[in-house]
């Protein structure tokens, strides 16, 4: 085998996703976040930590988020992690690392909140 770059993963939309079209294809953007917790086991301090992730969707799963994801969903994602690196208007080397999502499952029943 000669790499894998797969990424899974659950959480609440963080934002309305935004929509562009380009040459007929339409694509979305939007962020996730997914958050863990845990007790400190010596002082039983709980604690959580909120890492956010910036999914991008195209063709057909960019019209399924454009109609049917909104801010506070729950949905599982899978897909691959890429990074863009680019020159600023400073000459300032820059980087975004983003999720190209391939599949999207909505995992909750109830309307998102807006």
């Amino acid at each position: 085998m000669k790499s894998l770059n797969q990424i899974q993963l659950i959480g609440h939309v963080g934002n309305d996703p935004e929509f562009k079209e380009s040459n007929g294809t339409v694509f979305s953007k939007f962020r996730l976040a997914t958050d863990e917790g845990w007790t400190d086991k010596k002082t039983n301090e709980k604690h959580e930590n909120t890492e956010w992730h910036r999914i991008v969707c195209f063709s057909g799963l960019g019209e399924v988020v454009k109609n049917y994801v909104k801010k506070g969903a729950r949905i599982y994602i899978s897909g691959k992690l890429t990074t863009s690196i680019w020159k600023d208007k400073n000459n300032e080397t820059r980087h975004t690392t983003e999720i190209i999502a391939d599949n999207i499952i909505m995992l909750d029943g109830k309307k998102s909140t807006e």
